[in-house]
């Protein structure tokens, strides 16, 4: 939208305006008139105030919502991923065995094909540590060294033994660390079925969940995200927060504290909460469940930041209504005083409407970011706004803004282009649109949004044109760090030792890591689209049945092994299909084989 704004105006001296006698009758009749105004002028103040401060709070708890609902599912997925990787542990038939004949010859150690594979788990998932303890959960070995144990793991163990299958070991510390780790107690099955041991897998949070965290930090002052678990009467923080050092399962909140929001999130009051957290500020807070954990989380910031606009913009309303007070009193004043100095009182009157219209534009601008510029054609004038002097990092008392100092301050890989964009909307007698940078006098470089529109005289040559600037380098530089987050994701996807695949509900790969294209070329069809210009016919129909059973709902996750025909060669894959969403909302398929 066109933000046109007439160039800068000061007050004239009183002998540059006319001079009117005001006559009693018609005195009067222009106090009641201003009266009406600043009623009417208030009413409408305090109405916008009203439709701000409720969008301003439904704008707070949108943002705490996205938030909340974004790291839930990511932790979500982080611990699902920790349990897959249990799954394809236990998925190797020869590791049992091996480990029950180490455990009866001690002295001859592990294979080094176990070891391999255990290794990889540090080397590769970044786990901390991986164990291997009895059935009784006596630590047998430790792949780092660390002897310590963890406390309660027995428990976990116990279930699994109980079970047969993967057991969770809740967040917990490790040893004398003070990190807070997640284990997966993998138990490993002789021939009989029976458990003879169990593989630890230790995951920390620091390296995983921790960053998660952190992404609401980068945005706000004061926003966090807490991991909470009831314990024993408390809520026990899970995580490591900002305004609180080592809070990381040593933090504890009473749940019978009133007003703390982590106690009333515990206490199962979910949803957008208002409280004080543990530092006893005022807070706003979104609490929710994490499903199939015992895990609450609160994401919360503090009110102070969160309403700090709408307390500005109460501040403007309230000079407002002291402004609208002294107008009335002054038009009292005029009423016994009109006959006395009519001019002075005409030019007061005049003075003050210009520098409140000024400075209400001025502050607009500033809270918008945004400045406006003027080009008058036939005088080759050119005239910026006080925000479009601060967004160029110039001094209006010294600099005079003209078009070549204007284009000096241009990016030199942008100017040309900006030159070219802006002729061509004269030309063309059609609006200029322009994204580009420019370098400050300082040297520090701004990237900026500009539109402007052109009034043309009957001869079609250009007149006045108007346009705005808006400091446009935090979107910029908000897309550049997702982008690159995106990258570091592909990469990781590419190099991770496994395939990684999607297919939609045709069956058709939507996503493939680098991996799965080198088997297709392995394979010698040179075709990664499906299953079927990949495999033979026996695997193709037994992969695709796997892959309609999950996406019909009779399955979440299937566990396939079939064999691939390289170069002559039998290769064995194990493969874990499970089922997902895509963006628009559709079923899918993902996949990891090694």
């Amino acid at each position: 939208m066109l933000c046109a704004v007439p160039p800068d105006i000061g007050i004239m001296p009183p002998n540059h305006l006319q001079t009117t006698r005001v006559a009693g009758p018609i005195g009067i009749a222009r106090i009641a008139l201003y009266g009406v105004a600043v009623a009417a002028v208030l009413a409408i103040g305090f109405s916008y105030y009203s439709r701000e401060q409720q969008s301003s709070r439904e704008h707070v708890e949108r943002e705490l919502e996205v938030r909340s609902k974004e790291k839930a599912t990511r932790m979500l997925q982080w611990r699902k991923e920790r349990i897959g990787d249990g799954r394809m542990l236990m998925s190797r038939s020869r590791i049992p065995a091996e480990i029950a004949r180490w455990m009866e010859q001690p002295e001859e150690g592990l294979n080094s094909q176990t070891l391999r594979i255990l290794h990889d788990f540090i080397e590769y998932y970044d786990y901390q540590d991986v164990l291997i303890v009895d059935e009784e959960g006596a630590l047998l070995l430790s792949l780092v060294g660390d002897t310590s144990g963890c406390e309660g793991l027995d428990e976990a163990l116990a279930r699994a033994v109980e079970t047969g299958d993967i057991e969770v070991f809740d967040l917990h510390r490790h040893g004398d660390s003070a990190e807070v780790f997640m284990s997966i107690v993998v138990p490993m099955l002789d021939e009989s079925q029976r458990v003879i041991a169990g593989i630890v897998l230790v995951a920390g949070m620091d390296g995983h969940l921790e960053p998660l965290f952190g992404i609401f930090e980068d945005a706000s002052d004061t926003g966090e995200v807490m991991l909470i678990r009831v314990e024993n009467g408390d809520a026990l923080v899970l995580n490591h927060l900002r305004l609180h050092g080592g809070s990381a399962m040593s933090l504890r909140i009473p749940l019978q504290t009133e007003e703390d929001v982590v106690a009333m999130a515990a206490r199962n009051q979910l949803g957008f909460i208002k409280g004080r957290d543990y530092r006893g500020k005022p807070v706003i807070a979104h609490a929710s469940a994490i499903e199939g954990t015992p895990w609450l989380q609160v994401t919360k910031i503090d009110a102070a930041e969160a309403f700090a606009g709408l307390r500005r913009q109460g501040a403007i309303i309230i000079i407002g209504i002291i402004c609208g007070a002294g107008l009335v009193a002054f038009a009292g004043w005029a009423l016994f005083e009109r006959f006395r100095n009519a001019q002075t009182i005409a030019t007061l009157k005049a003075a003050e409407r210009i520098e409140r219209s000024e400075a209400a534009l001025v502050e607009a601008q500033r809270i918008a970011n945004v400045g406006s510029w003027e080009i008058d054609h036939r005088a080759g004038s050119l005239h910026w706004s006080k925000e479009t002097h601060r967004i160029f990092g110039t001094d209006p008392a010294s600099f005079t803004p003209t078009r070549e100092a204007f284009e000096r301050l241009l990016h030199p890989d942008d100017r040309q282009r900006v030159k070219n964009a802006f002729r061509e909307a004269l030309e063309n007698h059609k609006p200029y649109h322009a994204i580009h940078r420019l370098v400050r006098p300082d040297g520090t470089i701004r990237h900026v949004e500009e539109r402007c529109e052109t009034e043309y005289d009957k001869n079609h040559l250009p007149v006045i044109s108007r346009g705005t600037v808006q400091d446009i380098t935090g979107r910029i530089e908000s897309e550049a760090a997702l982008q690159s987050s995106e990258q570091r994701f592909q990469r990781f996807m590419d190099e991770a030792p496994a395939y990684v695949y999607i297919k939609d509900a045709t069956l058709q790969h939507v996503y493939l890591n680098r991996r799965v294209s080198e088997l297709a070329d392995e394979l010698g069809t040179g075709d990664s689209r499906g299953s079927r210009t990949m495999f033979d016919e026996e695997t193709t129909e037994l992969v695709e049945a796997a892959d309609r059973r999950i996406l019909n709902g009779e399955s979440q996750r299937e566990e396939l092994q079939y064999p691939v025909h390289v170069a002559g060669n039998v290769r064995w894959l194990g493969d874990l299909k499970f089922g997902l969403q895509l963006v628009d909302g559709s079923q899918a398929v993902g996949g990891i084989a090694l």
